[in-house]
């Protein structure tokens, strides 16, 4: 009994059907058995191919606008920039240790699965994610930068752009919605409206009714 219970330890059984795509114990090796409260030796890393799930980490600002079962396209670097269809199965409920030189930003792991899993793909594999957390249809947007807090006389401050009229801005009150890459959905401009952009410094100190001059880079 002791020889056969001896032997049954040195047979290692797989929970679940995969493949082994890390090997980290070799033959003839010592391991230890793990216990209760010290893990015992890894072995071998086993992966389920059959369903393949990206991860990615999600700016606070952004988390909350994410939701379970939001659909997703993954971009894998080594597919060549072939995009590859998902939906959102989890979103953290806690922001991710900070590192690195922003470490006063705040980040949340979202995964990805993927709709149909491409034969190649293996784990560690780098990717871009984009979620599709809102749909606007026929939404006027403009450019992030061209949004500006400004107080209309002794009013509090109003979200607004700068139309452009005549080589002179004029500040147009505005209410902001989803945002999409560098672009910004608006409500209360029409369509087409050429709008004033420029980077902070420029706009910061931009009146209504100032004369605007081109400047060549």
């Amino acid at each position: 009994a002791r020889a056969r219970d001896g032997l049954s330890k040195t047979e290692i059984t797989a929970p679940m059907d995969g493949v082994v795509t890390r090997l980290v114990a070799r033959e003839g090796e010592m391991v230890v058995v793990g216990v209760q409260n010290q893990p015992g030796t890894i072995l071998m890393t086993l992966s389920d191919l059959s369903s393949i799930d990206a991860e990615a980490k999600v700016a606070e600002a952004d988390v909350l606008r994410l939701a379970v079962g939001q659909t997703a396209t993954v971009d894998i670097e080594a597919l060549a920039g072939r995009e590859l269809a998902g939906r959102v199965v989890e979103i953290g409920a806690s922001a991710l240790p900070p590192t690195g030189v922003g470490a006063a930003a705040r980040e949340f792991r979202v995964v990805v699965r993927l709709e149909t899993p491409e034969p190649g793909l293996r784990p560690g594999m780098t990717c871009d994610v984009r979620i599709l957390a809102e749909e606007v249809a026929d939404a006027v947007t403009v450019p992030l930068q061209a949004v500006v807090l400004r107080a209309e006389g002794d009013g509090p401050e109003r979200t607004g752009v700068f139309r452009l009229e005549e080589k002179h801005a004029r500040f147009v009150p505005v209410e902001t919605g989803v945002v999409g890459g560098l672009e910004i959905a608006v409500t209360g401009l029409p369509e087409g409206t050429p709008v004033v952009v420029g980077p902070y410094a420029a706009l910061r100190d931009l009146r209504d009714g100032a004369r605007l001059r081109a400047r060549a880079d």
